[in-house]
């Protein structure tokens, strides 16, 4: 869907280079959910594919400052649909904890290792929509 693609998914996008660019560290996870989806396509060699219900990304964000060093993190999920153009982000946004629940994926393995399990649960749970720090 071009409205998908070129709408919200190309929104998020920005978002994110713009927070890459705004950080002294981020890494960025983005997949796509394809269980119980009823359509195919074909890719460019004439190959069946399987076209995802949804789209997730997991963002994991480190700043540092003379004063404060932030570690956030954050994560998006849109169904593979057209979305309003005035769509907040609060409306798709989610911890990174709710997006590993939803697919079964540890996005941030090594994270307990560099600030503590009670930290990194922390943070993996953390509601982004209420952190300033994300702007939203």
């Amino acid at each position: 869907l071009n409205g998908h693609n070129g709408g919200i998914w190309q929104d998020i996008e920005s978002y994110v280079r713009n927070i890459a660019n705004t950080s002294d560290t981020t890494y960025v996870v983005s997949g796509c959910m394809v269980k119980d989806s009823q359509k195919f396509t074909t890719d460019s060699d004439g190959k069946k594919m399987t076209v995802p219900t949804a789209y997730y990304k997991a963002i994991l964000r480190y700043s540092k400052s003379s004063t404060l060093s932030t570690w956030a993190a954050m994560a998006f999920y849109t169904e593979h649909k057209d979305y309003p153009a005035s769509t907040p982000f609060k409306d798709i946004v989610m911890s990174v904890d709710a997006l590993e629940e939803m697919t079964g994926h540890d996005f941030f393995v090594n994270l307990p290792e560099k600030l503590g399990d009670k930290r990194a649960a922390e943070l993996e749970a953390e509601d982004p929509a209420t952190n300033s720090v994300w702007g939203l």
